[in-house]
């Protein structure tokens, strides 16, 4: 049972293209994209030391997953940046993958500095400059 082939078969139609174009974001140009992809680092190191400071009140042990992703945002910078910098600007941008709000990493860094694991600069309205304890200091 062969069916005659028909070439209108197989014809775009033009309510079609226009439903791939509304679905395919056909006519939009593509943004810029204002940051840099962030690094994806598979293996974390820290000091034991510094997670036995860190983690060592009761308050900072209600507030675990913010420090902890805290302390991996810095760790990551630290590394992936190619000159190695100690002290590290800490934007909310490169905490928006762990789902921080600003609000949090502010009483994260707060703690982590009473802990002194970490010494931060708090600039007024600014990002805060934070100095990894545990690291050499580079400029």
């Amino acid at each position: 049972m062969t069916k005659e082939f028909k070439l209108d078969d197989f014809a775009f139609h033009p309510a079609a293209v226009e439903k791939y174009r509304q679905t395919r974001n056909g006519d939009k140009v593509s943004g810029v994209r204002r940051y840099k992809k962030q690094a994806k680092v598979r293996f974390y190191r820290l000091e034991a030391w510094v997670l036995d400071r860190a983690f060592a009140t009761v308050e900072a042990r209600r507030n675990a997953w913010p420090i902890l992703a805290v302390l991996v945002a810095l760790n990551e910078l630290h590394f992936t940046d190619f000159d190695h910098r100690n002290p590290i600007p800490l934007t909310t941008f490169n905490l928006q993958r762990f789902g921080l709000s600003r609000k949090q990493k502010c009483r994260a860094l707060r703690i982590l500095e009473k802990s002194e694991v970490v010494s931060v600069d708090w600039l007024s309205r600014k990002n805060p400059i934070v100095t990894l304890l545990w690291q050499p200091l580079v400029q």
